[in-house]
């Protein structure tokens, strides 16, 4: 597998922020996954979830079993 990381200054999310991820695309969900990690890290509440084109169904199933009570859109599902 590939390894990825994601960087965010300590300080640009407070904790209990609301944060509405946004991506461009959905694959298999790895990325927004570990952005959901790292926002709940920071201890952030996650308002939702939105790409504007999603690839496959696979992505967004993962995504929404992963967090069943958070709103995931996607703009274009393809």
């Amino acid at each position: 597998g590939k390894l990825m990381s994601l960087y965010l200054p300590k300080r640009s999310i407070k904790k209990g922020e609301r944060l509405l991820i946004v991506d461009d695309v959905i694959r298999s969900g790895e990325t927004q996954r570990a952005l959901l990690r790292l926002a709940k890290k920071m201890n952030a509440q996650i308002a939702g979830l939105f790409a504007v084109v999603a690839i496959g169904e696979k992505g967004m199933r993962a995504l929404e079993a992963e967090m069943p009570t958070t709103d995931i859109e996607a703009l274009v599902k393809l």
